[in-house]
C-alpha cells in the first residue's frame, strides 16, 4: 500500500511541474479600450487597439504608420464580428469614420473612430458585446465613458465603466447609473492581476524560491533542515525583490524615470537566466545585490503594464500605491502556494537534480528564447 506521505510528495511534484509549465509562456496579455461618447444625436465610439495585438493578429506594425486600406479592412471585418452595441435588442450600425495612431511613451495604439445614429430618442441602456482578441490570448477590454448626455456628464478619459474578458463578453451598460467606475482602490486588483498573468515575473520569483529551501555548501546545494531558516530565506529574497520593484515602479509610473520598454524587457529575461543558472551552479556570493538590481527592472516592467491602464495620471500617487500593493498581494499568493510545496519535497532525492537543476535548465531555455525574441523581433 502506498504511503500517504509519498502520495502527497508526488502530488506536490506534479503541481510544481504544472507551475513550471504555466510559467513557460511569454507575455500574451494586454488591454484594449473602447471610449464611448453618448451624445444627443448619436453614439460615437473610439476603439484603441494595442500595437502588439495588431502585429500578432494581422501582421501590421504601427511604426509603419496607419495601415493601408487593405489592413484597415481586415481589422474592420474582425471588429464587426467581435464588437457590437445593441439598443433594445437591435444592433446599432457603427459606421467607420477614420483612424490614427496614438503614440505613448511605452507603446502605441491604433485609434479607430465609429459613429451610429440613434434609431429614436437617446436610450438609457445599451447592451455591449466586446470579444476583441479573446479567441486565443489572455486579454481584457476596458470600456470607458467620456461623454454621457443621459446624465449630462463629461467624465473625461479616466473612468472605466465595464471590464470585459473571455468569461464576460456581453454586459449591459446603464447610462442612468453608470456602473463600476474604476476608482483608485480598484487598482489594487489591477496590480494583483498583472503579477498573476506576468509569467516572466512569476518565473523570476519561482527561481528565487527554488533555492530558498536549500543551503549552499562547498559541494553545492543541500536541503535546509529548519523550517524557520527556509522561511527567512524566502522572506529575505522576496523582500529584496519587493523593495526594488516598488522603488522603480513608483518612479516610472510617476514619470520621474523613463526607459524604453524593449531594453527593460530584455533585462527581465536576462534576470531569469542569471538566477536560474545560479540555481544549477551557484556562482554569486552576493546575490542580494543582484536580486535588487534586477528587481528595479521588473518594477519598470510593472510600470509599463500599469501605463496601459486608463488612469491618465489623475490622482497618480494613490493609484501607484494601490497598484503596488496589489502586485504585492498577487506575489504573496504565489509564495503561499509555491513555498510550502518546495519545503515539503526539499529533502527528496529527486528534488535537487530534477526540480531545482532540471527545472532551472528548462527555465534558462525559455528565458533565452524570450531574450532573443525581445532583442530581434
Amino acid at each position: 500500500m502506498t504511503n500517504p506521505r509519498d502520495l502527497a510528495t508526488r502530488l506536490c511534484a506534479v503541481i510544481l511541474l504544472a507551475l513550471f509549465a504555466q510559467s513557460a509562456q511569454a507575455h500574451t496579455t494586454g488591454e484594449n479600450y473602447a471610449f464611448l461618447n453618448v451624445d444627443d444625436d448619436a453614439l460615437r465610439v473610439r476603439l484603441e487597439l494595442n500595437e502588439q495585438e495588431l502585429e500578432s493578429w494581422f501582421g501590421l506594425k504601427l511604426e509603419d504608420g496607419v495601415p493601408d486600406d487593405e489592413g484597415i479592412s481586415s481589422i474592420l471585418d474582425y471588429i464587426t464580428q467581435h464588437f457590437e452595441v445593441h439598443e433594445r435588442g437591435v444592433p446599432l450600425n457603427l459606421k467607420y469614420q477614420s483612424a490614427e495612431i496614438l503614440a505613448l511613451k511605452r507603446t502605441s495604439f491604433l485609434q479607430l473612430y465609429f459613429e451610429a445614429n440613434w434609431p429614436a430618442e437617446i436610450p438609457q441602456r445599451l447592451t455591449i458585446r466586446q470579444a476583441l482578441f479573446f479567441d486565443r490570448d489572455r486579454h481584457r477590454g476596458l470600456l470607458l465613458i467620456e461623454r454621457n448626455a443621459v446624465t449630462d456628464a463629461d467624465l473625461g478619459e479616466e473612468y472605466t465603466a465595464l471590464v470585459f474578458g473571455p468569461d464576460k463578453e456581453v454586459q449591459e451598460l446603464d447610462l442612468v447609473n453608470v456602473p463600476g467606475l474604476l476608482e483608485k482602490r480598484d487598482f489594487l486588483w489591477q496590480g494583483a492581476w498583472h503579477i498573476l498573468i506576468g509569467f516572466d515575473h512569476n518565473l523570476f520569483l519561482v527561481c528565487l524560491l527554488l533555492t530558498s529551501v536549500l543551503v549552499r555548501t562547498g559541494s553545492g546545494w543541500v536541503a535546509e533542515k529548519r523550517f524557520s531558516k527556509a522561511f527567512l530565506n524566502a522572506f529575505g529574497v522576496v523582500s529584496v525583490f519587493t523593495v526594488a520593484y516598488s522603488v522603480s515602479l513608483g518612479l516610472a509610473a510617476l514619470e520621474i524615470v523613463n526607459l524604453p520598454n524593449s531594453p527593460v524587457e530584455m533585462v527581465i529575461a536576462l534576470s531569469i537566466i542569471v538566477i536560474a543558472v545560479h540555481n544549477v551552479r551557484p556562482f554569486m556570493p552576493g546575490r542580494w545585490i543582484v536580486i535588487f538590481i534586477f528587481g528595479l527592472f521588473h518594477g519598470l516592467g510593472f510600470a509599463a503594464a500599469m501605463g496601459h491602464l486608463a488612469f491618465r495620471m489623475v490622482n497618480a500617487l494613490p493609484v501607484v500605491l494601490y497598484f503596488n500593493v496589489g502586485v504585492g498581494l498577487g506575489q504573496l499568493a504565489i509564495v503561499i502556494v509555491v513555498f510550502p510545496l518546495l519545503y515539503l519535497v526539499r529533502d527528496k532525492s529527486w528534488f535537487i537534480p530534477v526540480v531545482v537543476k532540471g527545472g532551472s535548465a528548462v527555465i534558462v531555455a525559455v528565458a533565452a528564447y524570450w531574450l532573443l525574441e525581445r532583442a530581434f523581433f
